[in-house]
């Protein structure tokens, strides 16, 4: 079987470095961080926030306070905003991924009070 596994895996090899220079070319722009990443790069930096919420309409909102790191990952691939503050009176912390991969927009949340992990791929840029 590892045999057999190994062979397959220098086959797909061979099949994948068997590309023209067009098509070499085409795959290395595709990977190269473009416009999108650089729109990206206006959140970087430390940031404090005010986030309300209404729970009601006609009520007053609720003010969450907290603060924000931001910083380009992966060669300016991805953004990574790091939160922590305040939400509905309890701490909490959570991490948000934004990127591209020059077809479409990737993003997500982790947070660390609810145990939120959501991610999403979507559109074309």
């Amino acid at each position: 079987m590892k045999k057999m596994t190994l062979l397959f895996v220098i086959i797909l090899t061979g099949f994948s470095l068997a590309q023209t220079d067009a098509e070499m070319k085409a795959y290395m722009e595709y990977l190269t961080p473009g416009e999108a990443h650089e729109y990206l790069t206006h959140a970087v930096g430390e940031w404090d926030y005010l986030l309300k919420i209404w729970t009601d309409p006609g009520k007053e909102p609720i003010d969450n306070k907290g603060t924000a790191k931001s910083e380009m990952l992966l060669g300016g691939r991805f953004l990574q905003i790091s939160h922590d503050g305040i939400a509905w009176g309890m701490p909490m912390q959570a991490i948000q991924l934004f990127g591209f991969d020059n077809f479409k927009r990737i993003s997500g949340i982790m947070d660390g009070q609810y145990g939120h992990r959501i991610f999403t791929i979507n559109r074309q840029v």
